[in-house]
């Protein structure tokens, strides 16, 4: 049997689907019921989820081994509202309306470690593709990286108190590459190493921006979203917009199917459109999905990639082995 692929959006509650069929595999809220939740994303074996709340109540790890149930809850009361788990999943980062970033350890179920850089509301938060740094953003504008090697963390860099920071990500493909979407509507692509801008799409947006994601499948590709119902493309090499698409309502978040050929965005009317890139500008799908905005957007984390490695891996093992025996 073929396994199927999900996609988990958060809203009034988390949904979690069949993406070929956009049909509700579960549905449930960790969390508070009279608050929306603000974010989820998923372990690296697509068997749990972390999720944070728009008021902060706590973060919680769900299982999702049968029916979806909470197993851990990390800092209750200390106002989390942003999430991002390590590619090993020992590791959560979360930040919100305390100003602070913080890292968890889930072996353990504590507090790693907390960093104050932050004068403002953490917005988003991100690890970096290989854990070595935790990326953050705030309502002040300021965007921070942090090494988790050298527990130093650079200083605060972005364009200032009037673009407050919606969304950040990190280019699996490009490691050195940071993009961010702010109130203004701009999208700004930054070199991580130096802190230093690439490039300003001024005004990508007429009102404020609101997400944001890189291809899965090529370096060059970022996609934009913003509460002017437009889904933007960048071509981050010639620093030029590719082609924007209109959409019917204001539009809150955004991810990449797995393959890069299509996207998924989220809209305040709480529908899932479907875009299939190769094609049209209109969507493929729209799906009535939440009762509030769409708050989050993410497809589960490509295993294939995994087990392509894994592969790749024994193959040169045994391709070691027999050169051993031929000698």
């Amino acid at each position: 049997m073929e396994e199927v692929t999900r996609l988990v959006s958060t809203g009034d509650c988390v949904k979690i689907w069949d993406v070929v069929s956009m049909s509700p595999l579960d549905q449930f809220n960790p969390h508070s019921s009279s608050h929306p939740l603000a974010q989820a994303c998923w372990s690296s074996n697509n068997q749990y989820l972390v999720s944070a709340s728009s008021s902060g109540d706590k973060l919680v790890v769900s299982s999702l081994k049968s029916s979806a149930v909470p197993v851990v809850e990390l800092g209750d009361g200390k106002q989390q509202t942003s999430v991002c788990l390590s590619s090993s999943s020992q590791f959560v980062v979360s930040g919100g309306l305390d100003h602070g970033v913080h890292i968890w350890d889930l072996k353990t179920k504590r507090l790693h470690r907390s960093l104050k850089d932050h004068k403002e509301e953490v917005t988003c938060v991100s690890f970096n593709a290989n854990d070595s740094y935790v990326a953050s953003g705030s309502t002040s504008g300021d965007l921070v990286l942090h090494s988790l090697t050298t527990n130093l963390s650079s200083k605060a860099f972005g364009h200032g108190s009037n673009q407050p920071i919606h969304d950040l990500r990190l280019s699996a493909l490009k490691r050195s590459l940071l993009g961010s979407v702010s109130d203004s509507g701009t999208v700004v692509l930054w070199d991580s190493n130096t802190q230093k801008e690439l490039h300003v799409f001024d005004g990508a947006h007429k009102a404020p921006g609101s997400g944001l994601a890189f291809s899965p499948a090529s370096e060059l590709l970022v996609v934009s979203v913003g509460l002017d119902k437009k889904i933007v493309c960048y071509d981050t090499a010639s620093k030029i917009i590719l082609r924007s698409i209109r959409v019917d309502s204001p539009l809150t978040s955004v991810d990449f199917t797995p393959d890069g050929t299509g996207l998924v965005v989220g809209s305040t009317q709480g529908k899932i459109y479907q875009y299939d890139l190769r094609n049209s500008s209109a969507p493929t799908r729209i799906t009535a999905a939440h009762k509030t905005s769409v708050t989050c957007l993410r497809f589960q984390s490509n295993t294939s990639k995994l087990k392509v490695s894994q592969s790749n891996t024994s193959k040169h093992k045994v391709s070691q082995t027999n050169t051993s025996k031929h000698k």
